[in-house]
């Protein structure tokens, strides 16, 4: 290749799974993506849906490998501190990944509280005890 980085534009989750197993016929090859992206010579990107799909599918593929959040977060976080690997508001969904191996029970609400952080928003929620530190609106006069 030239000095050019390849662009593998959007990865799936099993891109992050299949190099899991030993015996997995297409481990070579995403373990190849994955390797291009951490080393820098090609691009990816990272949805929030895909990250939040491998959060709950890595403790299914392997329960050993991945029984705590803590582990996957270290999986996960390998590849989402590399600068090759691209996401919409990245710093947000680092900041997700992290909340939700602390304390969040579910992800989507890691997610809101994150953006409510990172960007010094509210949320608007009946349930504001799943989002400590952040302002809830819910109560707010609407209207009139």
């Amino acid at each position: 290749m030239s000095g050019k980085q390849f662009d593998f534009g959007w990865l799936d989750a099993n891109i992050f799974i299949h190099p899991l197993f030993t015996s997995d016929p297409h481990r070579p090859g995403c373990m190849a993506v994955l390797d291009a992206i951490l080393q820098g010579r090609a691009t990816g990107r990272l949805d929030a849906v895909t990250l939040h799909e491998l959060t709950y599918a890595l403790p299914r593929a392997l329960p050993r490998r991945f029984a705590t959040r803590q582990d996957v977060y270290a999986y996960l976080m390998g590849y989402l501190t590399c600068e090759t690997l691209q996401c919409d508001d990245k710093e947000a969904l680092m900041e997700t990944l992290r909340l939700w191996v602390e304390a969040a029970p579910r992800f989507g609400d890691a997610g809101l509280l994150a953006l409510a952080r990172t960007r010094d928003m509210p949320v608007c929620t009946v349930n504001g005890k799943d989002f400590p530190g952040a302002r809830n609106t819910y109560d707010a006069q609407v209207g009139g």
